[in-house]
């Protein structure tokens, strides 16, 4: 496997931190400075990034951030083939809403086929 280095706009994402909850000290704070590096990240993503970026998911939607983090995630070429949470982050909604867009998306094809 080819390894790829992390861009430094996604790394840094992934040094902010999960998303914190709204109702976290700060937390408000936090997700906008966190939505607006996400708003500001390269598209397309690497399969690789995408994958990095799972860790940042937090406990809730994060005042919408996450379905941000989401979509930027989506952009990565292999993201309808995906398998995500391996790298430790399988129980976390978000991942698992991931993985579900996934198995849709490969329900929509056999159905097209």
């Amino acid at each position: 496997m080819d390894f790829m280095a992390i861009r430094q706009a996604i790394q840094d994402i992934i040094d902010a931190g999960p998303l914190p909850t709204w109702r976290e000290p700060d937390g408000s704070a936090r997700i906008s400075a966190i939505a607006g590096l996400i708003d500001q990240a390269p598209t397309p993503v690497t399969d690789e990034e995408a994958q990095a970026l799972t860790l940042c998911f937090g406990p809730d939607d994060a005042l919408g951030a996450a379905w941000a983090l989401l979509h930027l995630i989506e952009t990565a070429p292999g993201a309808t083939t995906a398998t995500y949470g391996e790298n430790g982050t399988a129980d976390n909604e978000w991942v698992q809403k991931l993985n579900e867009r996934v198995a849709y998306a490969a329900d929509e094809e056999e159905e097209t086929n």
